[in-house]
């Protein structure tokens, strides 16, 4: 049976709870509900989910605060955001004919 298959996962309370008083329980909850995750994501995204989820793992342990790792995920996911609204962008004068945006966004 699963950590969490007798823990309802949307209490956020009671996770609350587990990560306070038992951090070891609330990780291994944590890292099985991950691989939940990206073991039922299609067979093509597991590998850049995992890859990812790497990264995100490795910030976690080099900071030295939760507060720390938070603000540097969420530049990561910022990051990635502008990245694909600029390309977004160049898919959009691609389609209203801007040549020079078409073949820039070909290139990449």
């Amino acid at each position: 049976m699963n950590v969490h298959e007798s823990i309802d996962v949307s209490d956020h309370e009671l996770l609350e709870r587990l990560a306070r008083d038992d951090p070891p329980a609330f990780e291994s909850l944590r890292n099985e509900l991950i691989a939940e995750l990206i073991d039922s994501a299609p067979e093509e995204r597991q590998r850049r989910l995992r890859g990812l989820q790497f990264r995100l793992d490795c910030i976690r342990r080099l900071t030295h605060t939760p507060l720390a790792a938070l603000i540097k995920m969420q530049a990561l996911m910022w990051e990635s955001f502008l990245e694909m609204e600029q390309e977004l962008q160049r898919l959009v004068q691609c389609f209203d004919g801007d040549a020079v945006s078409c073949q820039a966004a070909q290139q990449l």
